[in-house]
């Protein structure tokens, strides 16, 4: 596949120089200026499998269309981030030339209500449709699958509290000490 891929990036490269030129071109004649579009792109990370390979591909031509054409996207939309990132980037964004903060919006939860602003609901991906903050509200049944309540989280606690009452109960463990021989370099090892 790895050949495969690298001739698919590398025509979708050719591809992209082929009608840039001309298409600057044109929208310059057309209205004097630059051409001026919306790019909207999501990737959705979770629940990657081998059979879904073939997406790594299209990821790794929106990729290199990012890479050398980031100016075609006017915005990056991420969604369902988790809480470390979202601390991660009020870290960064500080930092960042103003241009590229603008181009940059992390929603909360899939962030359903700010992309509807920008685009119709049939065009939200399938992960943006769902309401609630987040992954937690994602199930299709309604139920929260990181509630104390949800029937696994209880059948795990009852089988640990069981496991625990069928031990003998034996106090602290007592904490000790390991020697570990740490081996010294030899001579010739030892570099000037």
């Amino acid at each position: 596949m790895a050949a495969t891929s690298e001739e698919a990036i590398k025509q979708f490269s050719a591809l992209m120089e082929q009608l840039e030129e001309p298409l600057k071109t044109t929208v310059q004649n057309v209205h004097q200026g630059n051409l001026r579009g919306t790019l909207v792109r999501f990737l959705k990370a979770r629940e990657w499998s081998a059979p879904k390979a073939h997406k790594m591909m299209l990821t790794m031509i929106t990729t290199v269309d990012d890479l050398n054409y980031p100016e075609k996207t006017e915005t990056y939309y991420i969604v369902n981030a988790p809480y470390v990132f979202s601390a991660c980037w009020k870290v960064v964004k500080p930092l960042l030339q103003e241009r590229t903060k603008k181009k940059i919006q992390v929603l909360y939860g899939s962030g359903r209500d700010e992309l509807l602003k920008v685009m119709d609901y049939e065009s939200l991906p399938h992960f943006c449709k769902r309401e609630g903050p987040g992954s937690s509200r994602d199930s299709l049944d309604g139920v929260d699958c990181y509630s104390y309540d949800h029937p696994f989280h209880q059948q795990l606690y009852n089988y640990m509290k069981q496991q625990s009452l069928n031990q003998d109960s034996v106090g602290p463990r007592k904490q000790g000490s390991v020697h570990v021989d740490v081996p010294s370099p030899g001579l010739e090892e030892v570099k000037p």
